[in-house]
Order: C-alpha cells, then structure tokens, then sequence
C-alpha cells in the first residue's frame, strides 16, 4: 500500500513494551508506525519521514514533552496527541493550550485513540489548507509576551528576555489563569521531568519569573503562593489577557476557597 492508504504516525513514549502493542495495533488498521524515545530520534523521523500524526507521552526521561510538542507544532505543523499517566484537569488543559491536538489518559483503550486518531486526519487538508497563524503576542500584565522572540516587551520598549525554562512556565500559567498549579505540575512543564523531591527548584524558578514581571508599579502580585497547595496566576486585567479556549476548559481541580491563605 502506499503512504495514502497507509499513514504514517510516530509514537513518542519510554515504554517499549506498550508501544510494541500500539505499533501492533495500528499496523492491523491500517497505518505505518515508528517509534522514537528522544528528541534527537523524533526530529530526525520528522525530516526523513514526515508523519502525518505524533502520538506522545506527556513525561519523557530523555525530553521534554510539552516543549517538543510545541517545538513540532511551531516547525513541522504536526498534529500532536499527548497521553499521560497523570489524570488532572491542570495538564489536560496546559497541554492543549500550549497546542496539543487532543489529550488521553493513560491507560486508554486502543480502539478510543484509533478513533481520535481518525477524526484528526480527517481534518488534516482542511487544517493544511488554512494558512499558518502569524505569531502575536500576549498581555501579561503590563507586558507583551512575544511568543516567537521569548521576551517581555513593556510599553515604553523595555525588553526583558526570558530563559527556555521561565518562558514554558509562564505560558503554563497562562494557559490556567486562576487555576492552582501544583509545584509538581509547574517542575514537569518547565523542565520535563517527573521529579518529586526538587520543590526548591521550582520556587526559585517562579521567584525569577516574578521578579521579571512585576515591579514596584505593579498592583498587586501576577503569581500567588498557595500554601500547601502550589501556585496561582492571576490576571490583573482578564479583558486584556489570553484567555485559554472554552471547548478545552474542564473544571478544575483545585479552585480558591476564602479560607485558602495566600503567602
């Protein structure tokens, strides 16, 4: 069969032995798969292959998820399924506000992505035929975020360039505004990793970010601490902010309460 009748998608997981039953699976249906590990294997597989479609686990040991997912989004316009583990509100909706097509919890039937799978190549010429969004900045309090050059532009031409790190983490927090992001939640969007004994580092990350965005002008703090619980992004102006997709919007998991302190 040739590649029309035969489409190719790569799967971007650690797990050899699910994706041997995934690649298993969607041979008998019809598709040609790859598997890749690493950035460096899937960018590769991209140039030399170019799937139609990129399955990918949200958590990675040798990548970071949400940042290739982006990275594919930005250079190769790919649609992108990211699939996790971790069943929480928070990552469903970061991950598709950061460009996810679609997100599924792990474990999931076959056949549930088979289908998810499907109903996106059915758009893909209607999605191929539309010209590509041209790049355009967000409100962040007295801020434009430039998403294609990393920076914070104030009014007045100030520039404050923002690190890998620091960038994913704000368009984590604004892709939830008023939602509660666990320190967990924030370590694996900014750094990729699973890592449950590194809280420090994610304050110290966050206390850079903030020192970045406000000053002594600003009102009141664009990032709370929520004792016990993680941290919140507060937009000072909700009709000036990006305001994240309605159909992506689920209720999250953890909402204020008056009697939750903030630090």
């Amino acid at each position: 069969m040739n590649r029309i009748s035969r489409p190719l998608v790569l799967l971007v997981d650690d797990d050899l032995a699910e994706t041997d039953g995934l690649r298993s699976f969607l041979s008998d249906f019809g598709f040609t798969v790859q598997v890749a590990q690493d950035s460096e294997t899937v960018q590769r597989l991209i140039a030399s292959e170019r799937p139609q479609l990129v399955v990918m686990d949200l958590v990675l040991s040798r990548a970071n998820g949400l940042a290739l997912m982006q990275q594919l989004k930005r250079d190769a316009q790919i649609p992108v399924i990211l699939a996790s583990r971790r069943n929480d509100t928070a990552d469903r909706i970061v991950g598709l506000e950061l460009g996810a097509d679609d997100f599924m919890c792990k474990p999931f039937e076959p056949r549930e992505l088979l289908a998810r799978m499907r109903a996106i190549l059915r758009r893909l010429p209607e999605r191929e035929a539309l010209p590509a969004a041209a790049p355009r900045g967000l409100q962040v309090g007295r801020w434009e975020l430039r998403r294609d050059e990393r920076r914070l532009v104030s009014a007045d031409e100030e520039v404050v360039s923002l690190s890998a790190s620091e960038y994913r983490l704000l368009m984590a927090f604004l892709a939830a505004p008023r939602m509660v992001l666990s320190r967990q939640q924030l370590m694996t969007t900014a750094r990729g990793r699973d890592m449950r004994d590194l809280d420090r580092g994610i304050d110290l990350l966050v206390s850079r970010l903030r020192r970045k965005l406000e000053d002594d002008s600003t009102a009141a703090p664009l990032i709370r601490t929520v004792r016990g619980c993680g941290y919140i992004y507060e937009p000072p102006n909700p009709a000036r902010e990006w305001t994240p997709a309605m159909a992506h919007r689920a209720a999250p998991a953890h909402r204020l309460s008056g009697a939750q302190a903030y630090a």
